[in-house]
C-alpha cells in the first residue's frame, strides 16, 4: 500500500473509485467477516449454558455499550483525561463496537 500511495498513477486509480463502490465493498467485506465468525459458533457446544452465556452477553453487550456512552459521556473516569475522552470517543461510536 506504501508503494501504491508513491506511485501517482495507480494512486489516481484508487482515488477515482467513488464512495458508493467503497461502501459497497465494506459491507460486503465485514459482513463476510461477521458470517465467517458466526459460523465458527457452529462447532461450540450450544447446550452448554456456559457458551450460551458467552455468546448472549457478548452480543447484547456489543450493542448496548454504543447507546449507553452516547446517553452517559462522562462515564469513563480513568483519571488521565486524554484516556478518557478516547475511551468515551471509541466506545460511544457504533462502527467501533458494533453495526
Amino acid at each position: 500500500m506504501m508503494i501504491v500511495g508513491v506511485v501517482g498513477k495507480i494512486c489516481a486509480v484508487f482515488v477515482s473509485i467513488p464512495q458508493p463502490i467503497v461502501g459497497g465493498v465494506l459491507m460486503v467485506m465485514f459482513g463476510m467477516i461477521a458470517a465467517v465468525g458466526i459460523s465458527n459458533i457452529q462447532f461450540a457446544d450450544m447446550n452448554s449454558s456456559r457458551n450460551l452465556f458467552i455468546v448472549g452477553f457478548s452480543i447484547v453487550f456489543g450493542l448496548a455499550l454504543p447507546h449507553y456512552m452516547n446517553g452517559h459521556p462522562n462515564a469513563i473516569q480513568t483519571g488521565i483525561i486524554y484516556n478518557g475522552k478516547h475511551f468515551s470517543l471509541f466506545l460511544g461510536k457504533r462502527t467501533y463496537c458494533s453495526q
